[in-house]
């Protein structure tokens, strides 16, 4: 059995070179295409105090990581949450995979319901989607190992949550968090 006999569904919307890429990358089909930024913030409690992250802030550390493709390099963790929403964090998520992308990058992209930690890293960008704050404990702990198996990289989890309890659920500490309210996305 070959691809092309029984192409997958992303593999059939593939029509351009840049299709080609983010097929390539396991970026999903629904998110390929121009960018969807710039994204409107939430202000979101941190973890470890009752202070709060303003917006200001979170549009600060975007806007280092857009304009900083240097920061690709180093091995930061970076949760993109979005309270009501799993596509709203995917498709900011994927903004940061394309970035990645066109600064000459190699990425890797995996579901949480199906990431093997076993097999080694080997691209220096990674992305893991499908990931819930509330999700069971095997899961959280299956997050937990691809985090760590991967701390070489640059990682950015996709979450559906509040950016507190996923912090103390997944028990990491990230560089960078941005809490996303799909209710002020803007659609571009």
């Amino acid at each position: 059995m070959n691809n092309s006999e029984y192409p997958t569904p992303d593999a059939r919307r593939v029509r351009t070179e840049l299709d080609k890429v983010f097929y390539g990358a396991g970026i999903p089909s629904d998110f390929w295409g121009p960018p969807k930024a710039p994204f409107r913030f939430h202000p979101y409690e941190m973890w470890n105090s009752p202070s709060v992250v303003p917006v200001h802030m979170q549009d600060a550390w975007w806007n280092k990581l857009l304009s900083s493709p240097d920061l690709l390099k180093k091995p930061h963790l970076v949760f993109v949450c979005c309270p009501q929403s799993d596509q709203v964090a995917m498709t900011a998520s994927f903004e940061l995979m394309k970035l990645a992308l066109a600064n000459k990058h190699r990425i890797q992209v995996d579901n949480a319901a199906t990431a093997d930690t076993k097999t080694k890293l080997i691209e220096p960008v990674a992305c893991l989607y499908n990931v819930t704050d509330d999700c069971t404990v095997d899961r959280r702990q299956a997050v937990r190992d691809w985090i760590r198996a991967y701390q070489t990289a640059f990682r950015v989890v996709a979450i559906s949550g509040q950016p507190g309890d996923a912090v103390m659920k997944f028990r990491v500490t990230p560089t960078f968090v941005f809490s996303i309210n799909p209710m002020t996305m803007v659609h571009v």
